[in-house]
């Protein structure tokens, strides 16, 4: 498959990633080709990317990032305004009704004085203070929508969640989860079809790119040798025609496939059936919370699993059934800050709870089996079935770049001011490689 199918990306882990690192990534790569006789350059695609990349990172891009910031605050400061503008109005229709009230006696005294009879000031009176009381009910209303929305509510009581196991392979579903994460991380990150840029909009991808930069930048691969210890990364591939792999991680310790799930709002787990309720004003909210209706993600999360496992029986026929229950693993990630798991040893975990996790994988031994040949040519093999079904367009969509903000920002582990102190040694730097890139090219050249 050619390089330019798919993007090739290598990170230093742990300490700052990226483009302060690259002459030692470009190094590590060209030890991998000559080591492993790759058809493919490492080298070339990954210098290339990085060039590419670094040049669409510009201080507009920084206020991008600054101005949703903004944003958001200003988003939460109107509704602020909004409680507060809705309860004044309530004050002053209630002063309002306090002086029609006050002033009832002087009405009457007046009417009667007149000559107007008592009936009709009081259907005028009525109408009057009917006509007040309409502002003032509509006002009280809205702010005890905008109280339910604020205060957070939580339903009474908690359920209990039995022991999740899942099939196959027959292990619970992070019993067995990362115990190692390599020093040097291994990036592909396929392109859906052109076609399907709705892929990207929807709120998931938020997560998936929230799930990737908390694996990237977990800080447990101390003391691990950077030449021997590797991980392979893909994200967003596709499994079947309706079906795509959200993470899948592939290392020595085995295989596993993380279905992300960007819910927000209350999530229970109880006797195989999922709850998922948010905060709502609608009017079939119960105490501020509303039931969605959800589709269970176990079972998307198996369908895929047997994708996976359909791939590598096809193309490795010599793997054993117990073999691949003994290497996948994986589970259900959600990724939404504002979800809120209340399960017992739950089929999922939080996207913020990954570090914690992590520190788990250093206590699994490697597979003897699974050598890092072998996960190379699984990786292939996964990509190239997606590249059967029509993976990888050419272009560059909107998830890349989303992705490429995270790399370059929060992978890097740099401020935005961090950044421009920065910027221009780490341009620099990338400079001076575009001519080491050429002489490569060069060099290819002549064996073809």
């Amino acid at each position: 498959m050619s390089t330019s199918r798919y993007v090739f990306r290598v990170l230093n882990l742990p300490g700052e990633v990226g483009m302060a690192n690259l002459p030692q990534a470009y190094a590590r790569a060209q030890r991998l080709q000559d080591m492993l006789e790759l058809s493919w350059n490492p080298t070339i695609a990954l210098m290339e990317e990085v060039l590419d990349r670094s040049s669409q990172f510009t201080e507009h891009q920084l206020a991008a990032f600054h101005e949703e910031s903004r944003a958001f605050t200003d988003r939460r400061v109107q509704r602020l305004r909004a409680l507060g503008n809705r309860l004044v109005i309530v004050v002053i229709a209630f002063v309002a009704l306090l002086g029609l009230l006050a002033a009832a006696p002087l009405l009457f005294l007046t009417m009667e004085w007149l000559s107007i009879s008592p009936f009709a000031v009081s259907c005028l009176y009525i109408q009057v203070l009917g006509a007040a009381s309409i502002p003032t009910l509509y006002a009280a209303a809205q702010v005890q929508k905008e109280r339910k929305r604020w205060r957070n509510a939580r339903p009474a009581g908690h359920l209990a969640i039995p022991t999740f196991t899942q099939t196959p392979p027959e292990v619970s579903l992070f019993s067995r989860f990362f115990r190692h994460l390599p020093l040097t991380l291994f990036e592909w990150i396929p392109q859906l079809r052109a076609n399907a840029t709705t892929h990207f909009d929807h709120m998931g991808l938020e997560g998936e790119l929230q799930l990737l930069k908390a694996i990237a930048g977990s800080e447990i691969a101390e003391g691990l040798d950077p030449d021997r210890e590797f991980v392979i990364l893909i994200h967003g591939l596709l499994l079947d025609k309706a079906l795509d792999g959200d993470v899948i991680l592939i290392c020595s310790r085995g295989i596993f496939l993380l279905e992300c799930k960007h819910w927000k709002g209350l999530i229970e787990f109880q006797a195989g059936e999922w709850i998922h309720m948010v905060a709502s004003d609608h009017p079939d909210a119960v105490h501020g919370w509303l039931y969605k209706e959800e589709a269970d993600p176990v079972n998307q999360f198996q369908r895929e699993l047997r994708a996976i496992f359909k791939v590598l029986k096809s193309r490795f026929p010599d793997l054993n059934e117990e073999d691949l229950g003994r290497w996948v693993d994986g589970g259900i990630v959600f990724t939404h800050p504002d979800a809120e798991l209340q399960m017992h040893d739950p089929p999922a975990v939080h996207c913020k709870d990954i570090r914690s996790w992590m520190e788990q994988i250093r206590a699994r031994p490697p597979i003897a089996e699974l050598s890092f040949s072998l996960q190379l040519q699984i990786a292939q093999a996964l990509l190239d079935h997606a590249a059967r079904l029509g993976d990888f367009p050419d272009g560059m969509l909107d998830a890349e770049l989303e992705l490429d903000k995270l790399v370059k920002v929060e992978l890097n582990r740099l401020t935005h001011s961090d950044y421009f102190d920065r910027a221009q040694h780490h341009l620099q730097a990338l400079s001076d490689l575009r001519a080491r890139i050429a002489r490569e090219r060069n060099r290819l050249e002549k064996f073809k």
